[in-house]
């Protein structure tokens, strides 16, 4: 709208431009100093009128700028008029022709605004050539605006997606907590039921690498813990019996450390998945809060802006004291 304003302007000043032309070639007696007075004053205001025009930022002021040209053309028009009627001849008491001298005079004064009219027509062609120079700078930047913004988009859009894998992450992360746990729930009710009833740690007890059905197992430890209460004394079947509860036993030991290797198997992947979620979302931040610093400094013309985490001291501390407890997780003895 600012370059429209502009042109309009510049059609106002070429109509100034034709009027003084017009002025200069018509061959009146009129008062040549009045004339000249006229011209230069209405010259001064042409060159505020230019200043203006360089200048000029907003719309409101190219419709002022454009005003004050048309008064500039009024101001030519008027005196264009009188000399035409003769209202302004010059007061001589001589013969009213002009003598030659004033003729010749006049014809250098006539040459000279003439050479002034050609540098201000070009002078005009200048202006009209920056201010197309300027409207296409303004499209460009229109152009180059749309572009960043829809970089910008991309970016956000992405941000979104990384986020919502990050949120995929935690919650594996905490399924797999959460199954670590019952199975350290369950290594440690093994461990006393192993030492209550059978006097001893899971480090006495050996392992025998074999498939056995834990439910079966269990039927025939509870059985033979009724014979045993039903026995009393203890005689030589007991023995056999005994013999036969050991290997039993045994089956359930290489069931307990088979646990013990599924809890340490569980711990490896719950830390390769806090390095992975760490860095995972260290990456995706930075190249994130890149972006965002760009784009903030070519949307808005310049600045600094930067993303900052910002972190959960109770959610941290929680964490920190159940990651400590899974650590110091050991067999009794």
């Amino acid at each position: 709208m600012i370059a429209e304003g502009q042109v309009e302007i510049e059609k106002e000043k070429l109509k100034s431009m034709k009027i003084i032309e017009e002025i200069k070639i018509k061959n009146i007696p009129v008062n040549l100093n009045y004339v000249k007075l006229e011209l230069d004053k209405i010259r001064e205001e042409q060159a505020k009128l230019v200043n203006r025009l360089k200048n000029i930022k907003k719309l409101e002021d190219a419709q002022k700028i454009r005003e004050f040209a048309q008064v500039i053309q009024r101001k030519l028009s008027d005196l264009k008029t009188e000399i035409e009627k003769g209202k302004k001849e010059k007061k001589i008491k001589n013969s009213s022709q002009p003598k030659p001298m004033f003729k010749e005079d006049s014809s250098k004064k006539i040459e000279e605004l003439q050479k002034k009219i050609v540098k201000i027509r070009n002078k005009i062609e200048n202006y009209k050539k920056q201010v197309r120079e300027i409207n296409s700078a303004i499209q460009n930047e229109i152009e180059l605006n749309r572009l960043n913004r829809q970089k910008f988009f991309k970016a956000e859009q992405k941000l979104r997606v990384k986020q919502r894998e990050l949120e995929k992450l935690k919650d594996q992360f905490n399924e797999a907590k959460i199954v670590l746990a019952r199975m350290e729930v369950r290594e440690d009710d093994l461990k006393n039921q192993i030492k209550q009833e059978l006097k001893k740690e899971t480090r006495e007890l050996s392992f025998i690498d074999k498939n056995v059905n834990r439910s079966v197992l269990e039927n025939e430890i509870y059985k033979l813990k009724i014979k045993m209460g039903q026995i009393g004394e203890i005689d030589p079947l007991v023995i056999d019996e005994y013999k036969e509860t050991d290997e039993r036993f045994k089956f359930l030991t290489a069931e307990s450390q088979d646990l013990e290797k599924a809890i340490n198997s569980l711990k490896k992947v719950v830390r390769e998945m806090d390095e992975k979620i760490e860095k995972e979302f260290s990456s995706a931040y930075e190249e994130i809060n890149r972006e965002f610093s760009k784009y903030f400094k070519i949307i808005f013309g310049g600045g600094r802006a930067n993303l900052f985490k910002l972190k959960n001291k109770n959610k941290k501390s929680k964490d920190a004291e159940n990651i400590e407890n899974e650590e110091n997780v050991e067999l009794e003895e």
